[in-house]
C-alpha cells in the first residue's frame, strides 16, 4: 500500500501541499493562546538555534535550511538569541 504524494507532506491539503502562506496562518491559529507572536519563521529560528547548541555544525545546519551558503545561514542566526522567553 503505498501512501499518496501530499501524504508526506508537513502541511498538506486538499490538492497538494499548502502554500508558505496558508501554513503560517495555520500555525499562528494554532499557538496564538500560547505564544501569541509564534509564527512559522519563528519556530525555523528557533530549531536552528536549538541545532546549534546541541553542537550541530554550522554547514549540516546550513544544508538542512535548505540555504545555498553557510553566510546565509550565519545572516539567519545573526542576534536571536532571546527564543521564547521573548514571546511570553
Amino acid at each position: 500500500h503505498q501512501l499518496p504524494k501530499y501524504a508526506t507532506y508537513i502541511f498538506p491539503g486538499k490538492n497538494g501541499h499548502l502554500t508558505r502562506q496558508a501554513a503560517g496562518k495555520r500555525v499562528k491559529k494554532a499557538v496564538r493562546s500560547v505564544l501569541p507572536k509564534a509564527s512559522c519563521h519563528w519556530f525555523r529560528h528557533c530549531m536552528a538555534n536549538e541545532c546549534l547548541l546541541a553542537g550541530v555544525d554550522l554547514a549540516t545546519l546550513s544544508k538542512t535550511l535548505g540555504h545555498s551558503s553557510i553566510s546565509t545561514t550565519g545572516i539567519y542566526l545573526h542576534g536571536n538569541s532571546k527564543g521564547v522567553s521573548s514571546l511570553l
